[in-house]
């Protein structure tokens, strides 16, 4: 089963890059945190930018979906609420040299969370930039990467923006400069979504360490 991150990918000279980033065998872009040179290194669960309260899940599934309970509301319900934000990345990412460039790390998290999601705004990256979004304590966990690999994220998120979700109580965001690359990440985070039921049926919780034994395995 293959790994599948959202990952954004800027790239167009692809000769420039190619050395500079690592891929897995289904031809996927690895974070570097993942990777085997900087697992012991660049240590994300060391990393805790933007902590977000705790929330009974429970209670808020009841409030944004009409007071109504897990057995009452059918197919469509609501699973998360919106925190309206203006977060500037570079004031919360942590800075790190590596033999390739730079990386940028800023994590997102709540103990009670089922998903964290965001929507970036202000994306235009030079050559030689790319970002990658993927769970913090699930390693290995299956995103839908339909946005993630759009191939002209510039044009497409010009007016769109760009959203992320990821199915784990924390949300890893890994923004790298390749060496030579005079930039720093200017992109702002306007929404954080906090999600209060897991997927599949409305109330399901995801069980962290289950899921960690499962896919080492």
């Amino acid at each position: 089963m293959g790994k599948v991150f959202l990952i954004a990918i800027i790239l167009t000279n692809p000769l420039f890059i190619q050395a500079q980033y690592i891929k897995d065998k289904w031809g996927e872009v690895i974070p570097f945190s993942y990777t085997k040179k900087y697992k012991d290194s660049v240590r994300t669960d060391q990393i805790h930018s933007l902590v977000l309260p705790s929330f009974n899940n429970d209670s808020l599934f009841q409030h944004y979906n009409k007071g109504k309970t897990y057995e009452e509301v059918g197919s469509s319900f609501a699973v998360g609420f919106t925190i309206d934000s203006l977060v500037k990345f570079i004031d919360y990412a942590k800075k790190i040299e590596i033999d390739e460039g730079c990386l940028w790390l800023m994590t997102i998290e709540s103990e009670s969370a089922q998903s964290i999601g965001i929507n970036i705004i202000n994306i235009n990256f030079p050559d030689g930039v790319y970002f990658s979004v993927y769970p913090g304590t699930i390693p290995g966990l299956i995103e839908d990467p339909a946005v993630g690999f759009s191939k002209n994220i510039n044009e497409w998120t010009s007016t769109r923006g760009f959203d992320a979700r990821v199915n784990d109580k924390k949300m890893n965001v890994e923004f790298f400069v390749s060496k030579g690359v005079d930039y720093q990440p200017q992109i702002i985070i306007d929404k954080i979504i906090y999600g209060f039921s897991g997927f599949g049926r409305p109330g399901n919780k995801l069980d962290y360490e289950k899921m960690k034994e499962e896919l080492e395995n």
